[in-house]
């Protein structure tokens, strides 16, 4: 459950991302084999939103960071989101519903929740193509954006 601060204290979070593996998710309901998402990175640096349907900010902070992914494919940039707690079928409808296109994984278990330290949601994580995780916030900011940018070798772009 997430009850408690928002990152679990009670133990220090990993410095590297799980290995285990998270269930893919398509429009018709869970697909495909299970997959780690070291293996959806594909080498590349990644964003893990942490979601839940009945989360309010996330609803309001997932168009966002689509519209994010959108800017930063062209450099490489992975991001995906992972329900956390919910069966396919609660969480088809919410995606349709906010727009979002970036790949959905289900953590119907909490288990990589958990082993991140992700205790509430939204919940971000950067991580870099080496898989160390970078950055961890609660929303886009400036300090994700700036993670981000170094974790793709680049400096932050002007500000307008």
């Amino acid at each position: 459950s997430f009850k408690g601060s928002w990152w679990n204290t009670s133990r220090a979070a990993p410095a590297t991302w799980p290995q285990g593996p998270v269930v893919p998710f398509a429009a018709g309901g869970a697909g495909g084999a299970p997959v780690t998402l070291a293996q959806a990175a594909g080498g590349k640096p990644m964003v893990i939103d942490f979601f839940a349907t009945w989360c309010a900010p996330c609803r309001e902070s997932m168009p966002r960071l689509q519209a994010f992914a959108d800017e930063h494919r062209g450099r490489g940039l992975v991001v995906v989101g992972v329900d956390v707690g919910e069966d396919a079928a609660d969480v088809a409808p919410f995606v349709t519903d906010v727009g979002v296109r970036y790949p959905i994984f289900l953590d119907k278990d909490f288990a990589l929740a958990d082993a991140v330290g992700a205790k509430s949601v939204p919940a971000l994580l950067v991580v870099g193509a080496d898989g160390r995780i970078l950055h961890r916030a609660q929303r886009l900011d400036a300090a994700t954006r700036a993670a981000v940018d170094a974790a793709l070798g680049a400096s932050p772009a002007p500000s307008k």
